[in-house]
Protein backbone atom coordinates (compact mmCIF):
# COMPACT_ATOMS: atom_id res chain seq x y z
CA UNK A 1 0.00 0.00 0.00
CA UNK A 2 1.19 3.29 -0.66
CA UNK A 3 2.62 5.03 2.92
CA UNK A 4 0.83 8.40 2.38
CA UNK A 5 -2.47 6.34 1.27
CA UNK A 6 -2.37 4.59 4.22
CA UNK A 7 -1.44 8.04 6.25
CA UNK A 8 -4.29 10.01 4.64
CA UNK A 9 -6.92 6.50 5.63
CA UNK A 10 -5.75 7.01 9.37
CA UNK A 11 -6.35 10.64 9.31
CA UNK A 12 -9.63 9.26 7.76
CA UNK A 13 -10.56 7.27 10.88
CA UNK A 14 -9.23 9.48 13.46
CA UNK A 15 -12.07 12.18 11.90
CA UNK A 16 -14.87 9.33 11.80
CA UNK A 17 -13.80 8.45 15.64
CA UNK A 18 -13.86 12.06 16.87
CA UNK A 19 -16.79 12.71 15.68
CA UNK A 20 -18.60 9.60 16.63
CA UNK A 21 -16.94 9.47 20.06
CA UNK A 22 -17.33 13.07 21.18
CA UNK A 23 -19.93 14.51 18.93
CA UNK A 24 -22.18 12.16 18.22
CA UNK A 25 -21.90 12.79 14.31
CA UNK A 26 -21.20 10.56 11.58
CA UNK A 27 -19.01 13.49 10.33
CA UNK A 28 -17.29 10.42 7.88
CA UNK A 29 -20.43 10.11 6.30
CA UNK A 30 -18.94 13.74 4.30
CA UNK A 31 -15.51 11.96 3.45
CA UNK A 32 -16.56 11.55 -0.16
CA UNK A 33 -19.78 14.43 -0.66
CA UNK A 34 -21.93 16.75 1.72
CA UNK A 35 -23.81 14.98 4.37
CA UNK A 36 -26.90 13.30 2.92
CA UNK A 37 -29.15 14.00 6.10
CA UNK A 38 -26.98 16.35 8.77
CA UNK A 39 -25.82 19.67 7.67
CA UNK A 40 -22.55 18.76 7.24
CA UNK A 41 -20.69 20.07 4.01
CA UNK A 42 -17.50 17.87 3.00
CA UNK A 43 -15.17 21.18 2.77
CA UNK A 44 -16.19 21.43 6.59
CA UNK A 45 -15.26 17.78 6.93
CA UNK A 46 -11.96 18.34 5.44
CA UNK A 47 -11.55 21.27 7.97
CA UNK A 48 -11.74 19.11 10.76
CA UNK A 49 -9.43 16.77 8.53
CA UNK A 50 -6.72 19.77 8.51
CA UNK A 51 -6.76 19.74 12.57
CA UNK A 52 -5.30 15.62 11.99
CA UNK A 53 -3.20 16.61 9.11
CA UNK A 54 -0.24 18.47 10.78
CA UNK A 55 1.23 15.41 12.66
CA UNK A 56 4.49 12.90 12.15
CA UNK A 57 2.82 9.64 12.47
CA UNK A 58 4.44 7.97 15.86
CA UNK A 59 6.95 5.27 14.85
CA UNK A 60 7.44 2.16 17.38
CA UNK A 61 10.93 1.38 18.88
CA UNK A 62 10.88 -2.20 19.59
CA UNK A 63 13.10 -3.74 22.41
CA UNK A 64 15.32 -7.07 21.45
CA UNK A 65 15.55 -5.41 17.89
CA UNK A 66 18.49 -3.32 17.84
CA UNK A 67 16.48 -0.50 19.65
CA UNK A 68 18.01 2.02 22.21
CA UNK A 69 14.49 1.65 24.52
CA UNK A 70 10.37 2.36 23.48
CA UNK A 71 8.73 4.98 22.71
CA UNK A 72 4.89 5.51 23.17
CA UNK A 73 2.36 6.56 20.51
CA UNK A 74 2.35 10.32 21.17
CA UNK A 75 1.77 12.31 17.57
CA UNK A 76 4.35 14.89 17.20
CA UNK A 77 3.15 18.51 15.43
CA UNK A 78 4.99 19.37 12.64
CA UNK A 79 6.68 22.63 12.48
CA UNK A 80 5.63 23.29 8.72
CA UNK A 81 1.89 22.18 8.72
CA UNK A 82 0.78 19.73 5.81
CA UNK A 83 -1.14 21.60 3.19
CA UNK A 84 -4.57 20.66 3.54
CA UNK A 85 -7.34 20.03 0.32
CA UNK A 86 -11.02 18.70 -0.17
CA UNK A 87 -10.24 15.42 -1.34
CA UNK A 88 -12.50 14.60 -4.68
CA UNK A 89 -14.70 11.31 -3.88
CA UNK A 90 -12.07 11.17 -1.22
CA UNK A 91 -9.46 10.11 -3.38
CA UNK A 92 -6.48 11.39 -2.15
CA UNK A 93 -4.76 11.75 -5.38
CA UNK A 94 -7.33 13.79 -6.49
CA UNK A 95 -6.79 17.18 -4.48
CA UNK A 96 -9.62 20.24 -4.95
CA UNK A 97 -9.72 23.48 -3.34
CA UNK A 98 -7.27 24.43 -0.14
CA UNK A 99 -8.72 24.66 3.40
CA UNK A 100 -7.88 25.63 7.04
CA UNK A 101 -8.40 24.05 10.37
CA UNK A 102 -12.00 24.78 11.61
CA UNK A 103 -15.40 23.04 12.56
CA UNK A 104 -19.09 22.72 11.31
CA UNK A 105 -20.83 25.75 10.77
CA UNK A 106 -24.36 24.37 12.57
CA UNK A 107 -22.17 23.90 15.45
CA UNK A 108 -20.37 26.61 18.38
CA UNK A 109 -17.68 28.71 16.86
CA UNK A 110 -14.30 28.48 17.12
CA UNK A 111 -12.80 30.53 19.05
CA UNK A 112 -8.19 29.93 18.51
CA UNK A 113 -6.01 30.74 21.32
CA UNK A 114 -3.85 32.48 18.56
CA UNK A 115 -3.09 32.28 15.05
CA UNK A 116 -4.07 29.18 12.89
CA UNK A 117 -5.85 26.80 15.06
CA UNK A 118 -4.26 23.45 16.84
CA UNK A 119 -5.36 20.25 18.06
CA UNK A 120 -5.58 22.45 21.30
CA UNK A 121 -8.07 24.21 19.92
CA UNK A 122 -10.20 21.47 18.50
CA UNK A 123 -9.86 19.79 21.93
CA UNK A 124 -10.75 23.24 23.99
CA UNK A 125 -13.88 23.45 21.57
CA UNK A 126 -15.19 20.06 21.92
CA UNK A 127 -15.26 20.29 25.86
CA UNK A 128 -16.73 24.14 25.55
CA UNK A 129 -19.80 24.21 27.71
CA UNK A 130 -21.42 26.20 24.72
CA UNK A 131 -21.39 22.96 22.76
CA UNK A 132 -24.46 21.13 22.57
CA UNK A 133 -23.17 17.50 21.98
CA UNK A 134 -20.56 16.11 24.22
CA UNK A 135 -21.97 16.21 27.59
CA UNK A 136 -25.29 14.64 26.07
CA UNK A 137 -23.21 12.03 24.51
CA UNK A 138 -21.43 11.06 27.07
CA UNK A 139 -23.53 11.03 30.33
CA UNK A 140 -26.42 8.87 27.51
CA UNK A 141 -23.46 6.39 27.20
CA UNK A 142 -23.21 6.26 30.55
CA UNK A 143 -27.27 5.89 30.82
CA UNK A 144 -27.23 3.25 28.48
CA UNK A 145 -24.67 0.98 30.26
CA UNK A 146 -26.69 1.13 33.37
CA UNK A 147 -30.58 0.54 31.91
CA UNK A 148 -29.22 -1.31 28.37
CA UNK A 149 -30.56 1.90 26.46
CA UNK A 150 -29.67 5.28 26.15
CA UNK A 151 -31.68 7.67 26.38
CA UNK A 152 -31.15 8.51 22.86
CA UNK A 153 -31.40 4.89 21.42
CA UNK A 154 -28.81 5.61 18.84
CA UNK A 155 -25.71 6.42 20.78
CA UNK A 156 -23.39 7.22 18.28
CA UNK A 157 -25.87 9.30 16.06
CA UNK A 158 -27.32 12.48 17.64
CA UNK A 159 -28.27 13.68 13.82
CA UNK A 160 -31.21 13.76 11.61
CA UNK A 161 -31.46 10.31 11.71
CA UNK A 162 -31.04 9.67 14.94
CA UNK A 163 -33.72 8.67 17.23
CA UNK A 164 -35.05 11.71 19.56
CA UNK A 165 -34.46 11.46 23.18
CA UNK A 166 -37.02 9.48 25.06
CA UNK A 167 -37.04 12.17 27.95
CA UNK A 168 -35.30 15.26 26.73
CA UNK A 169 -35.11 17.13 29.90
CA UNK A 170 -33.63 14.41 32.13
CA UNK A 171 -30.48 14.45 29.35
CA UNK A 172 -30.30 18.10 29.56
CA UNK A 173 -30.45 17.79 33.36
CA UNK A 174 -27.45 14.98 33.39
CA UNK A 175 -25.37 16.80 31.00
CA UNK A 176 -25.52 19.88 33.45
CA UNK A 177 -24.47 18.06 36.05
CA UNK A 178 -21.41 16.72 33.99
CA UNK A 179 -20.25 20.28 33.43
CA UNK A 180 -21.17 21.47 37.11
CA UNK A 181 -19.27 18.31 38.12
CA UNK A 182 -16.23 18.88 35.98
CA UNK A 183 -16.46 16.48 33.61
CA UNK A 184 -16.48 13.54 36.64
CA UNK A 185 -17.03 10.70 35.22
CA UNK A 186 -16.42 8.61 38.75
CA UNK A 187 -19.50 11.57 40.10
CA UNK A 188 -21.81 10.53 37.37
CA UNK A 189 -21.46 6.46 38.37
CA UNK A 190 -22.08 7.62 41.28
CA UNK A 191 -24.85 10.22 40.96
CA UNK A 192 -26.90 7.07 38.77
CA UNK A 193 -26.42 4.28 40.81
CA UNK A 194 -27.72 6.24 44.15
CA UNK A 195 -30.96 7.61 42.33
CA UNK A 196 -34.36 6.24 43.08
CA UNK A 197 -34.48 5.56 39.25
CA UNK A 198 -31.48 2.97 39.81
CA UNK A 199 -32.53 1.52 42.49
CA UNK A 200 -35.74 0.57 42.26
CA UNK A 201 -37.49 -3.12 42.02
CA UNK A 202 -37.79 -4.10 37.71
CA UNK A 203 -40.14 -6.43 39.53
CA UNK A 204 -44.07 -6.34 38.59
Amino acid sequence: IDPEQFRIDSVFDRVATTGTVWLGLTIGCAQCHDHKFDPIEQKEYYRLFAFLNNQDEPTLKVSGAGADGVTTLVMKERTTPRKTTVLIKGDFTRPAEEVTPGTPAVLHPLDPLQGLPTRLDLARWIVSPRNPLTARVLVNRIWQQYFGRGIVETENDFGLQGTPPSHPELLDWLALELLERKWSLKEMHRLIVTSHTYRQSSAE
